[in-house]
């Protein structure tokens, strides 16, 4: 069995479990070796993962900020084959020994397709039991298994154990924080999901920003196991409510003995800390380089601290109907209270879609729709056409550069816009004048307008809170030309000619907001295009093209 993605869904092996409730806080900190496992690869009859690489560079990334797990002790493997996964935990077996250590840490996970007899590393399988039976050999005194895929409780020892709800609940006398715990991402019959909205697996999210401090329910700058399994079970089972394959029900399988509890991270240990105080409220959402990093539910009246890699965050907020998007600086070697800037108020649609893909991914610009209305003017081409005319005797009468045009966008998507646009060409017209034996002249007149209508994508990047919003667009489409030839009073002879029009340009809008509630409908831009629309041909196939270089200001108005 694998993880549930969008396109497959299969039905994993019962998993039964015992927990246990350690009573003090161990002071200290082991010797931990961690080994990060990732596998996106299917096997028979099984669709690839999406975001198993993602989970367990996650993992990898809050134990070695708070675990702490030094550079040196700590593998990721992504997509290992049976051969290379056995021979990274004999590896990490010889460096224990090596070692020589009274007391040291095991810490495993592995993200990606299992069934109940094993690990699916794409076409080869790992048995668990193999595995099990390799993992218990390393000579660590303690050992934390993390398992996050289908199936996967088939790892842990049946004999004696039994299903519960939260870790906490649970208590069992003379435990300490040697022997081994297996934690599995489901319970029977139900399956692992990957979230797209969180890039990754909801269990593993949530068990990461729990190490990150959200689990840390006492306070006092340590995560221990409970903690973190409680806060994971609790968020996992909430987050997989309202999904189409159903809840998922994180378990637990314990054989450790003795007392104390076992310290996974310690937060209070973090260069760069943010601070939730009691008046803080709402569900929070943080993003940082396009990638979901917390989502957390903060109660009022209570502090909340999350150890969180510096630099600047993208946040949506929300208290019951209201949400705002803002934008969040975290500094290094700082606690950094929560005061968000540059804040604006969302539409009740952005809200409800705040978990689709990635906060920068999934941020639409403020409208769906815009329309634009422009003017400006065009080059006027000279060329083989045009000579002809000049060889006939015809001399210009007037040339028109001015030219407008009319666009409606919609956004797909924060950087993506599809574009529909009617536009105008050059106008031009040419006359000559034939004197004849009696000295009268015959005047004729020769002239053409053109006009285009095209489809096409923008790409845009939202600059300075979305005021600014430089952009890069092609189109392509239909150019017509209608033309009219007179000659004296015999009446006009008109013609109507179509061809290709392909443009491409750069252009900028300035976009401002306005208010408490953020109004952003109206605004300004200029752009530049290059129009290629030969559609005007004489009889001797000769082609003028109506296009040029277009330089447009105009009025955008946003829904």
């Amino acid at each position: 069995m694998y993880k549930a993605t969008t396109e497959t869904m299969m039905t994993p092996l019962p998993l039964l479990l015992s927990l246990s409730l350690p009573a003090f806080a161990d002071a200290t900190v082991l010797p931990t070796w961690a080994l990060v496992v990732g596998s996106n690869r299917p096997g028979e009859g099984q669709t690839a993962l999406r975001y198993a690489h993602d989970d367990a560079e996650r993992m990898a990334a809050v134990l070695a900020e708070l675990g702490p797990v030094p550079p040196e002790r700590l593998r990721v493997l992504t997509d290992p084959d049976p051969a290379r996964l056995s021979e990274a935990i004999d590896q990490v077996e010889r460096e224990i020994v090596a070692a020589g250590l009274d007391r040291s840490r095991l810490f495993f996970y592995y993200s990606g397709h299992a069934r109940a007899s094993g690990l699916d590393l794409g076409p080869e399988r790992l048995a668990l039991s193999a595995l099990r039976a390799q993992l218990e050999r390393v000579p660590a005194s303690s050992r934390v298994l993390v398992l996050d895929a289908c199936q996967s409780g088939a790892l842990a020892d049946p004999k004696g154990v039994h299903a519960s709800g939260t870790f906490s609940t649970v208590s069992v006398q003379g435990l300490d924080t040697e022997g081994t715990v297996v934690i599995a991402s489901s319970s029977a019959d139900e399956l692992s999901q990957e979230d797209e909205s969180l890039q990754g697996s909801p269990f593993t999210h949530h068990l990461v920003v729990g190490l990150r401090g959200a689990a840390d329910r006492d306070a006092d700058g340590r995560v221990t196991l409970d903690e973190a399994y409680g806060y994971a079970y609790d968020r996992t089972l909430l987050s997989t409510s309202g999904t189409r394959i159903g809840r998922q029900h994180p378990t637990l399988n314990s054989e450790l003995k003795g007392r104390g509890a076992m310290v996974l991270t310690r937060p209070e240990g973090a260069s760069a800390r943010l601070h939730l105080g009691p008046q803080d409220e709402g569900e929070l959402l943080l993003a940082r380089d396009g990638f979901v990093v917390a989502e957390v539910s903060k109660v009022a009246g209570e502090a909340l601290t999350l150890a969180l890699p510096p630099g600047s965050y993208e946040v949506v907020h929300q208290q019951g109907e209201d949400a705002e998007r803002c934008e969040l600086e975290i500094a290094a070697g700082t606690s950094t209270l929560y005061a968000p800037t540059r804040c604006r108020r969302l539409r009740a649609d952005e809200a409800r879609a705040k978990g689709e893909a990635g906060l920068a991914d999934r941020s639409t610009l403020v409208e769906t729709v815009g329309i634009e209305l422009s003017i400006g003017g065009t080059t006027i081409g000279q060329d083989a056409y045009t000579t002809r005319l000049e060889d006939f005797s015809y001399g210009e009468g007037w040339n028109l550069g001015l030219v407008g045009s009319a666009r409606v966008s919609y956004s797909l998507h924060r950087n993506l816009s599809l574009l529909a646009s009617t536009a105008s060409l050059e106008a031009q017209s040419w006359q000559r004048s034939i004197g004849s034996e009696g000295g009268n002249s015959n005047e004729t007149r020769f002239g053409w307008r053109g006009s285009r209508t095209m489809l096409g994508a923008r790409g845009q990047l939202p600059l300075a809170d979305d005021w600014l919003v430089p952009y890069a667009q092609v189109e392509a489409g239909l150019g017509t030309s209608f033309s009219e030839y007179q000659s004296g009073e015999d009446p006009a002879v008109e013609q109507r000619q179509w061809g290709p029009a392909i443009g491409g340009g750069l252009g900028l809008q300035l976009m401002p907001s306005f208010g408490q509630r953020r109004w952003r409908h109206l605004g300004l831009f200029v752009q530049v295009e290059l129009v290629h629309a030969p559609v005007l041909k004489n009889l001797l196939d000769e082609t003028h093209d109506l296009g040029g270089r277009v330089t447009t200001v105009g009025l955008r108005a946003a829904l």
